[in-house]
């Protein structure tokens, strides 16, 4: 018999660790003297690496978007955040002599020694809550006899370089409960759905006994087990004087945890998304892509970002409410126009059915809208919103090398002729800007959009005037606020502040403005933009109070957007197939412009996000500063049909006449003609787009 536990002894791997474990202990106090006489070199506790942690997104009110974590999801906890129960039923089960011994417990070694012998396997570790520390943090696992005679002397070590209650709360929020939570705090909203401070005694029992082995005391996936184990625990309470014996018999029948909980938000959403792609983008987080890696998912920052909650949700309703049920879907984005702050994003059809973000990822033809950005060229070259521009249809121009450009404009509004640039923005006549690109070169149209923040690749062709080039709806909205803003340009961003996890700063993002136009040529341009809301194609984006913006719909329908903006923000919508290059006939029961769905999404997210703020007004333009009303030449014009000259006003204001003719329904679409394809004569046009 004596043979037969030899032999069952010597087959455990763990037996000369714990042997080595009995003689360091039985040697204190000399073992004390020479394991601190470490003390010269660099203290063990400063070796204890900072632990992975969690970090956390917060909307500009304070509440929490999102958290952020890999592997491990954890978020430290003081000790004297843990309830007294969850202490005391791990510190009971895990090692009970805890506050009694040095580091090393010769009665829970050898119990453990004994126990193992006699099952002939490992039922019951004698490492302590500070050998346990050591183990995960510094020693590893390894069943070898060097690591548990390093295990040993550096608990004896730590000891007495840190208090008791020091070892506790890194272990507190070291040890893992499985599921993938990492330390107490994260374990009670994982198993439980709830906070730290809220845990009961039959959970801080459940917790404490998982601690042992995760997966086999997991109550969702081993309940009887989960629950014998409980127990046990129980159990142990009773036995140390923490727990009454009729409780414990209560709380060892109460019912485990029926599934998992999701207490903090799911990073599941186009805004987070954007956060995180942008701050692994940034050398201020850490200066390689694996540096900022582990800081964005394990570094515990808090990450403080501009998305308004409210304002959030004013956005998502007014797509879902809006936009038909069809193959197509919308995105939204809003910009704070006197900080660049980014408060309201939409990114698509939803961030579980496609997590490519529309609204800043998706280049599309913006149609008329980019219409804005020639007029503010046109303004900036010294036209002036009452300069005359030959609007006749069709148009066709002769271009460089022997190329023609016709544009039949067969879907455009009233107001042919020659007429004001004003009116020609109110009514997205495309005969209009297709002469004021040429006569203007589309380079300077180019310059332009590069100064209102357009980043996107774009080729000098005339056709850009009439939105063949491709732009993101962050960019359009960016450029539109330039508008609001007087003239001063801000970088649209996510991020306001980063900190560190003792709370200092990484780095804040205060955009500093930048004058990209003259305030009397950003004025004019808003005068000319309120007339699109106010009588011209853009009606359906009428929200009570000043406004500005332009509709626009590209080649076939591809694509429709709605760009505008108030003194307070400015947001720009597109609609069109995630899939690329679809007409939109027939959606919900008609074909789809920039003044019809983008329009009305428009008005409804801007008259939600409005609510509660005072009404204000745009600055006025000056007409008497403005330069003298020139024409816009009709450069390379040729096949022009002879017409009437007809001068249209908006909201009252005389296109350089002295009477006022107000546009009428029949005079203005209530859709926006969409953006012809040049047809090239007799070769092809250098670019129009896909």
């Amino acid at each position: 018999m004596a043979v037969s536990v030899i032999r069952r002894l010597l087959s455990l791997s763990v037996v000369a660790g714990i042997a080595v474990s009995l003689c360091v202990v039985s040697l204190v106090p000399g073992v004390l003297v020479l394991a601190r006489s470490g003390r010269s070199v660099t203290p063990l506790a400063d070796e204890l690496q900072p632990l992975v942690s969690r970090s956390i997104v917060y909307a500009a009110d304070g509440s929490v978007l999102a958290v952020l974590h890999a592997e491990q999801d954890r978020d430290p906890a003081k000790l004297e955040e843990v309830p007294q129960v969850l202490v005391n039923a791990i510190v009971d089960i895990e090692d009970r002599g805890f506050f009694r011994h040095n580091g090393v417990d010769l009665k829970s070694s050898l119990r453990a020694f004994l126990i193992n012998a006699e099952a002939g396997k490992v039922e019951q570790g004698g490492s302590t809550i500070t050998q346990q520390l050591l183990k995960n943090a510094l020693v590893g696992d390894a069943r070898t006899l060097d690591r548990k005679v390093k295990e040993a002397f550096s608990a004896l070590r730590l000891e007495g370089e840190i208090t008791k209650e020091e070892i506790l709360e890194r272990y507190l929020n070291t040890v893992y409960f499985g599921q993938s939570a990492y330390g107490v705090r994260a374990a009670a909203e994982r198993f439980f759905g709830k906070a730290l401070a809220n845990v009961t005694t039959p959970e801080a029992a459940l917790l404490a006994g998982s601690i042992a082995n995760p997966s086999a005391y997991d109550p969702f996936v081993n309940p009887d087990r989960a629950r014998s184990r409980r127990s046990e625990v129980l159990s142990r309470m009773v036995a140390e004087g923490h727990l009454d014996a009729k409780l414990a018999d209560k709380y060892s029948k109460a019912p485990l945890p029926a599934s998992l909980a999701q207490v903090q938000p799911k990073p599941n959403t186009h805004f987070v998304e954007e956060v995180k792609r942008r701050l692994l983008r940034d050398e201020r987080i850490g200066e390689t892509p694996q540096d900022r890696y582990q800081a964005v998912f394990g570094g515990g920052l808090r990450i403080y970002t501009t998305l308004d909650p409210k304002m959030q949700v004013a956005a998502e309703t007014a797509v879902t409410e809006i936009l038909p049920k069809s193959q197509f879907t919308a995105a939204l984005v809003a910009v704070d126009v006197l900080s660049g702050a980014v408060r309201a994003l939409v990114g698509g059809p939803g961030f579980e059915q496609s997590k490519f973000n529309l609204a800043t990822q998706g280049v599309r033809q913006t149609g008329s809208a980019f219409k804005a950005i020639t007029l503010a060229a046109a303004l900036d070259a010294g036209y002036t919103i009452n300069s005359s521009v030959d609007g006749t249809k069709p148009c066709e121009f002769k271009l460089s090398g022997g190329q023609k450009w016709r544009v039949d404009g067969d879907f455009e509004g009233g107001g042919g002729g020659v007429i004001s640039l004003r009116s020609a923005t109110a009514q997205s006549v495309n005969c209009a800007f297709a002469q004021l690109a040429v006569t203007l070169g589309p380079e300077r149209i180019v310059k332009m959009a590069k100064r209102l923040g357009i980043t996107s690749e774009l080729e000098a062709v005339p056709s850009i005037t009439l939105g063949s080039e491709e732009v993101s709806p962050l960019e359009m909205a960016g450029a539109f606020a330039t508008f609001a803003a007087d003239g001063v340009y801000r970088t649209p961003y996510f991020v306001r502040r980063v900190e560190k996890p003792n709370g200092d700063t990484l780095f804040s993002s205060e955009v500093e403005g930048k004058r990209v136009l003259d305030p009397e040529i950003a004025r004019e341009e808003t005068l000319a933009l309120e007339g699109v809301i106010k009588g011209g194609t853009g009606r359906r984006a009428s929200i009570g109070r000043p406004a500005a913006g332009k509709t626009g719909t590209s080649t076939k329908n591809w694509d429709a957007w709605f760009c505008g903006y108030t003194p307070q923000i400015s947001a720009a919508g597109w609609m069109g197939s995630p899939r690329g290059q679809i007409p939109m006939r027939s959606v919900g029961g008609i074909t789809v412009f920039g003044g019809t769905y983008p329009a009305r999404i428009w008005a409804a997210f801007m008259k939600a996000a409005h609510e509660g703020k005072s009404v204000r007004s745009f600055t006025p333009a000056n007409p008497k500063s403005w330069p003298s009303s020139r024409s816009v030449a009709s450069n390379n014009r040729v096949s022009v049909r002879t017409t009437t000259t007809t001068l249209f006003s908006v909201d009252g204001f005389p296109d350089g006449s002295s009477t006022t003719l107000p546009l009428t329904a029949t005079t203005v679409p209530e859709s926006e003609p969409p953006t012809p394809t040049p047809t090239p004569t007799p070769t092809p046009t250098p670019t129009i787009g896909p």
